[in-house]
């Protein structure tokens, strides 16, 4: 058994990364000032139950194509269904291990170990790159199929508020908890693997990670 988030580890059911659609660089449809570059080339799943609060990363950096500095502001679900529920929305660092889909409380049974940022906090220079790791946290009170593609990005760019669309790509089934059963207390995640500079690569799919249940990410080609 898994007992701390320092062995976190990937159930087994889910994450698919593969390329599903072209078209990367093109601007997300429906944003209104489109700064950083689209990624939609990618998919990824995981079955969960009525009970489950379900972590949902965004697994790409956002490049900003503009010549001005961006601060994020909020980060919200688009085209949800009213049963998917965003709790919280928080960034981590950009050398630690980046969520793509965990099954668990990440902030409140990972905090020691997985500090969270407000997004404020992710501040992209001109024509530059961030790593921070976003996470969305999701419930969902109906069993069933939930296609969660889009989310709307918040951000303030030389004082002015805007926003635009980037995507998740993210399906969760959803089915119903049974009778009497609890909600997890510690998480399982599926961490993409990232390197500090001049530092060993950092990954929570380690030699501590000892569920035979893990499983390897496939990122798609680009």
């Amino acid at each position: 058994m898994l007992t701390g988030c320092h062995r976190l580890a990937a159930i087994a059911a889910g994450l698919l990364i593969a390329t599903v659609l072209a078209g990367c660089t093109s601007p997300a449809s429906g944003g209104a000032d489109v700064v950083f570059a689209p990624v939609n080339d990618f998919s990824q799943g995981e079955p969960a139950t009525t009970i489950d609060v379900v972590d949902i990363g965004m697994i790409y950096d956002l490049d900003n194509t503009t010549a001005t500095t961006i601060t994020l502001r909020s980060v919200r679900l688009a085209f949800a269904p009213r049963t998917a529920h965003l709790k919280w929305v928080a960034a981590y660092s950009p050398y630690g291990p980046g969520v793509g889909l965990a099954r668990g409380d990440l902030l409140k049974y990972c905090r020691s170990t997985n500090r969270p940022y407000p997004l404020t906090s992710v501040v992209v220079g001109p024509h530059g790159d961030s790593n921070w790791h976003i996470v969305l946290e999701v419930t969902f009170s109906r069993p069933g199929r939930y296609d969660l593609h889009r989310i709307k990005v918040s951000y303030t760019a030389n004082g002015q508020p805007g926003w635009q669309y980037l995507y998740v790509n993210t399906t969760i089934v959803v089915s119903a908890a049974p009778k009497n059963a609890k909600p997890l207390s510690q998480v399982y995640a599926t961490f993409v693997e990232v390197k500090a500079p001049g530092a060993a690569s950092q990954s929570a799919i380690g030699r501590e990670a000892r569920d035979t249940r893990s499983r390897s990410i496939d990122r798609a080609a680009t």
